[in-house]
């Protein structure tokens, strides 16, 4: 099958003052592969997969509007808001393996759309020796898939805050050191919130059942309760890498670049 798309955008600019300026967008864009990825669990079993026959590809509006200054000639800084809508997003149905079947994994599958919206900040500090850049972005990530749960669900990916902070300083011609610091909200996964115990029956063959055996015979069933998926968060996630980088130029005035970190 052929899909055919036309994925037009539009960008305006209004300069307010010689350091100053206002921006305004429009993309639309079609993307003819699909990552899919398991809805319970924090492992990284994500698989990229193509468009075909039965599925559509995705299709993407996404608005955007900022403000832009540079106030000297060393810094420069910028906010902007943006909201996105996402359809023909693919997720599993029921199938919870780790590896989806090579050869059936279309019927695994369920189409939903999806909406992001948020807030991005920079501001850079750059001079011949020093190079200074701090980001903040503040974000939401939401799904619906109707099949799977008939309401809007934060994604595994929703990290409501992050921030990244990066330096880089300029020893000598040949050496520079860097550091970088990031940081973000963890990511969302599922887990029960309550459950339910029935009385002795016989055995019940359910995914959302655990079966408790005791040593006269009897068997209890516990059924585990989900509020909605993705309803618990993770730690924050952060890490920060320190390193050099040494330059050298060789004799037939190639670079070479040596880089020790940690």
């Amino acid at each position: 099958k052929t899909f055919s798309y036309i994925d037009p955008r539009l960008a305006v600019k209004y300069q307010i003052t010689s350091y100053l300026s206002a921006k305004a967008s429009y993309t639309m864009m079609t993307q003819y592969i699909h990552k899919i990825t398991n809805s319970f669990l924090e492992m990284p079993t994500d698989y990229w997969v193509p468009t075909t026959a039965s599925l559509q590809p995705m299709r993407s509006h996404q608005w955007a509007a900022g403000l832009y200054t540079q106030f000297g000639k060393q810094w420069t800084a910028s906010i902007e808001g943006y909201y996105k809508a996402t359809k023909h997003l693919l997720q599993y149905s029921s199938w919870s393996g780790l590896q989806p079947p090579a050869t059936s994994w279309e019927n695994e599958v369920i189409d939903g759309k999806g909406v992001f919206y948020g807030i991005e900040a920079d501001v850079s500090y750059h001079t011949q020796k020093i190079q200074l850049d701090a980001a903040y972005t503040l974000s939401w990530n939401k799904r619906k898939f109707d099949k799977f749960y008939d309401d809007w669900y934060y994604d595994k990916f929703d990290n409501r805050h992050k921030l990244n902070l990066t330096g880089r300083f300029k020893l000598s011609k040949k050496t520079e050191m860097f550091a970088a610091w990031t940081l973000h909200s963890g990511n969302k996964m599922t887990l029960p919130t309550q459950y339910v115990e029935f009385p002795s029956l016989p055995a019940i063959e359910s995914a959302d059942m655990k079966t408790f055996f005791f040593g006269n015979g009897d068997i209890m069933q516990r059924g585990f309760i989900y509020e909605r998926p993705n309803n618990t968060t993770l730690p924050a996630y952060h890490r920060l890498d320190l390193g050099f980088n040494f330059y050298h130029t060789t004799k037939h005035g190639h670079q070479r670049i040596w880089n020790l970190s940690l």
